[in-house]
């Protein structure tokens, strides 16, 4: 099996696996971006996702920029403080250039440390263009609830 073809097949058994969630407009009218699904894996309830603290979750979302950029940037937030150790460069995790009106997907690993405290967070996700940051955004927000992972001291 060639290396191209290993790769997608597990994609798409991530993709089979992942579950769509409950998602909605960030706060602020500055969003020039239409998000149609986000997927989160592992996830078993579309209305809020439980994660233990110490793994990670693979996110994949469906978005359509209203501009053109050639370089995105993109964070996690919950709480307006970014997640630690967050690789910023979106051009690693989707298409670029971005084309105004172009469907894309944008797939991410994010880890959920053990120094992110258990309970309910509001959670954002961000993608930017690194030229208009402030008026070319894409985001969605919604809540994941983390759990202490007892395995860990």
């Amino acid at each position: 099996m060639s290396w191209t073809t290993a790769v997608l097949l597990v994609a798409l058994c991530a993709s089979a696996i992942a579950t769509v969630i409950d998602t909605r407009r960030c706060s602020g009218t500055y969003d020039k971006c239409s998000v149609t699904e986000v997927r989160v894996t592992p996830c078993a309830r579309s209305s809020q996702c439980i994660v233990k603290q110490g793994t990670n979750i693979t996110l994949s979302f469906d978005f359509t920029p209203q501009f053109a950029a050639t370089q995105l940037q993109t964070l996690a937030y919950s709480r307006g403080i970014p997640f630690a150790g967050q690789e910023t460069n979106a051009c690693l995790f989707t298409t670029c250039p971005a084309v105004s009106g172009q469907s894309q997907t944008l797939n991410y690993e994010l880890a959920i440390t053990s120094k992110i405290p258990a309970g309910l967070h509001p959670f954002e996700w961000k993608v930017w263009n690194v030229d208009n940051e402030l008026g070319e955004v894409c985001c969605f927000s919604t809540s994941i609830r983390i759990k202490r992972n007892k395995k860990q001291k």
